[in-house]
């Protein structure tokens, strides 16, 4: 084929794309099809009224309130206000008066907050050191309490320390961790290398909404990671998640077929299968942000970079389409942006919101 025609073919498909991207632009985004967190926390409350008596529960109230306050310090960037809350939760409440099993619920809880706020310091080290010895309290509160319900909250720290290995820039262990999740919730890892009873009847007890709602957050994470100036670095990291994952186009077992959708046309652009790429996003950038708006905005980046990468007549005025569109971008990270600031080689806009 002449290099005319192959200019010509990738003129079309790119053509085809842009007609796709402008379709699920215009896309109003979609709420989350299950609340996450309310999925975690759903049977929560009426373990812990039939857990403590009606005297402990008071206490665990009030100790409640105090992690909380300080945990939403943390959030809003008052981090010396969190360690004084953290501090009281610590000192003031008599947690000896309980049991050993709910007082370990209690401290567990408040180092679980206590991570977040070491992240926030840059302590990733002294967080995923909390991170772990919450995770053998899970392990004993679940095995040997009976606390079945602990099972869902190892599984949420897990989604934690992929967080945190990326916050501390370990990408490889992000990586390593989140791919390694992806595939036991796809049942083809029948255990993880973490303490515990990861058997794969513990999985398939799960909701099958909770469980779509886990992967496509996992999902949304690896995106994170791999949008990036450095292709040399998405092409390492990619090798960790396609060894993991083994990606397969014929499988019906996906937890979240968007999210897995979006595995298989980041694995197209990883390959440089300009072609299928483009096929592709095509498919996925016409379904708009849904409820996965991260997904988008990271496919469109890559979208950009081939763009670049194939340097045809029509790039300059797909950039600037693109480029005043991002404006509008809701909920877009701030890495984002920086990403297609420095692939479109312009100014950023800054957003109205």
């Amino acid at each position: 084929m002449s290099c005319q025609s192959v200019t010509n073919v990738y003129s079309e498909l790119i053509q085809n794309t842009l007609t796709s991207y402008r379709q699920g632009f215009i896309k109003p985004l979609e709420p989350p099809a299950s609340d996450y967190f309310a999925l975690f926390y759903e049977d929560w409350q009426t373990f812990i009224e039939n857990l403590f008596s009606p005297t402990e529960q008071k206490l665990f109230n009030k100790f409640e309130i105090i992690r909380t306050n300080g945990l939403n310090a943390a959030r809003q960037g008052n981090l010396i206000k969190a360690e004084k809350y953290f501090k009281i939760a610590r000192t003031k409440f008599n947690l000896e008066q309980l049991s050993h099993p709910k007082s370990l619920l209690l401290l567990s809880a408040l180092e679980r907050s206590e991570a977040y706020l070491d992240c926030r310091l840059g302590d990733f080290d002294k967080a995923r050191n909390r991170t772990l010895k919450i995770l053998e309290a899970y392990v004993y509160l679940e095995q040997e309490c009976g606390y079945d319900i602990f099972f869902l909250r190892r599984i949420q720290l897990l989604c934690n320390l992929v967080q945190l290995e990326a916050g501390n820039m370990n990408y490889q262990k992000a990586i390593e961790l989140a791919s390694e999740l992806l595939s036991y919730f796809e049942g083809n890892l029948e255990t993880l290398p973490f303490p515990g009873d990861w058997g794969r009847e513990r999985i398939m007890g799960q909701s099958q909404e909770l469980m779509a709602a886990t992967f496509a957050l996992v999902t949304c994470e690896i995106a994170k990671i791999l949008v990036t100036k450095n292709r040399q670095l998405t092409q390492e990291l990619w090798e960790i998640v396609q060894f993991n994952l083994q990606l397969q186009t014929n499988n019906d077992c996906y937890c979240h077929p968007h999210s897995y959708f979006w595995l298989l046309v980041k694995q197209a652009f990883v390959n440089k299968d300009m072609s299928k790429f483009l096929n592709l996003v095509a498919q996925f950038l016409v379904e708009g942000r849904t409820d996965t708006p991260l997904l988008w905005y990271a496919t469109v980046i890559d979208f950009v970079k081939l763009v670049n990468e194939l340097e045809l007549p029509e790039v300059e005025l797909i950039k600037q389409e693109i480029l005043k569109d991002s404006v509008n971008w809701k909920d877009c990270p701030p890495k984002f942006r920086r990403v297609l600031e420095f692939d479109l080689g312009g100014a950023f806009p800054a957003p109205p919101f």
